[in-house]
C-alpha cells in the first residue's frame, strides 16, 4: 500500500501573537538527525511568524533536507516550525510506531531526498510522502509491535522529563550554592 492509507497531516496553525512566550518550540535545529528521540526545544519566545501546533505522540517530520533524517515522536504538547510536518495516524494509535519506524527508515528518507524539490533546500512534498509504497502488515502485527515498542518509547519520554527536571533544579541550585545561601 501507500503511507496516504495510514497517515494524516495536521495544520492547526497558530499566530506568534496567540501563543504564550513560555509554549515550547521544536524547530529543525532542535531534531536530531537520524534518531527517532527528540529531547530538545525552546520557548516560542522570539517566533515573529505562522507556526503549527503539535501534541505529545504526534509524529514529526522535517521536509526540509529530508537526507537529514528529522523524525520522531513529540514529547511534549507545543508548536513547530513550518518545515516539520506534523503526522498522525489515520487509523488508530496502534499504528504510530510503525509509522515512526517507517518514517526514518532509510529506504524512506532515500526516496524523500530523490523526490524533494529545490536545489539549495530541498523539501519533500506531503504529495510524495504519502505516495511512497510500503508493506501494510495486518492488524495483528501491528498491534503485537506497538506492544512491544511503545513502553520503550515511553521509558525515553519519561526518561527525557526527568532529565529536564533534574536540569532545572541544578541550574536553580548551583548559584544559590555559590553565592552562599545555600550549603
Amino acid at each position: 500500500g501507500t503511507l496516504a492509507e495510514l497517515i494524516e497531516k495536521k495544520t492547526n496553525g497558530v499566530d506568534e501573537e496567540d501563543m504564550s512566550s513560555s509554549t515550547p518550540y521544536i524547530s529543525l535545529k532542535h531534531m536530531p538527525e537520524e534518531s527517532v528521540i527528540l529531547n530538545k526545544w525552546d520557548d516560542a519566545g522570539d517566533i515573529s511568524s505562522r507556526k503549527y501546533q503539535f501534541q505529545r505522540g504526534d509524529i514529526l517530520f522535517g521536509k526540509l533536507r529530508p537526507y537529514f533524517c528529522k523524525v520522531g515522536p513529540a514529547q511534549i504538547d507545543g508548536v513547530c516550525s513550518t518545515d516539520i510536518i506534523v503526522i498522525t495516524p489515520k487509523k488508530d494509535d496502534i499504528w504510530r510506531e510503525y509509522i515512526i519506524f517507517q518514517l526514518s527508515n532509510g529506504s524512506f528518507i532515500d526516496y524523500c531526498d530523490k523526490v524533494s524539490t529545490g536545489t539549495r533546500m530541498p523539501r519533500v512534498s506531503w504529495k510524495d510522502i504519502c505516495e511512497y509504497q510500503l508493506p501494510i502488515p495486518t492488524r495483528e502485527a501491528v498491534k503485537n509491535f506497538h506492544e512491544n515498542v511503545e513502553p520503550i518509547l515511553d521509558l525515553i519520554a519519561s526518561n527525557i522529563h526527568e532529565s529536564n527536571d533534574l536540569k532545572e533544579i541544578r541550574d536553580s541550585l548551583i548559584p544559590r550554592l555559590l553565592s552562599g545561601e545555600v550549603r
